[in-house]
């Protein structure tokens, strides 16, 4: 991938905009420590293009994730500007050159849905 399509990957109504993680909210839940919601680029569960308000906990058992040990400690996946944020790529293209890599690397990690 150039740099000119990493470009292209958020643009319009791109299918990577709204399928891939952009973010990782996380969510409190009763019972395990770092669960986390994977976000699309418009701050919606995975998959959803809808610009209407979406409740993140109503998502906890179809889409949270959970991790094994803090996610905030896996080095070279996340491109926050602030280290305590799980940011997959940025609004520099740059940024999604590698993203596929640093995804790989994050899928490499002890993740299971919460729900499953």
């Amino acid at each position: 991938m150039n740099e000119k399509q990493a470009g292209e990957l958020t643009q319009g109504s791109h299918w990577f905009r709204f399928w891939m993680p952009y973010y990782f909210e996380k969510l409190e839940h009763p019972k395990f420590k770092w669960v986390y919601l994977p976000v699309n680029r418009n701050y919606k569960p995975l998959g959803i293009s809808s610009d209407k308000w979406v409740d993140y906990d109503s998502f906890m058992n179809s889409h949270a994730v959970r991790f094994s040990r803090d996610p905030i400690t896996f080095e070279g996946i996340w491109r926050g500007v602030d280290p305590d944020e799980l940011f997959l790529y940025n609004d520099d293209r740059k940024s999604r050159l590698d993203y596929f890599e640093r995804l790989g690397k994050l899928m490499e990690k002890s993740i299971e849905l919460v729900g499953g």
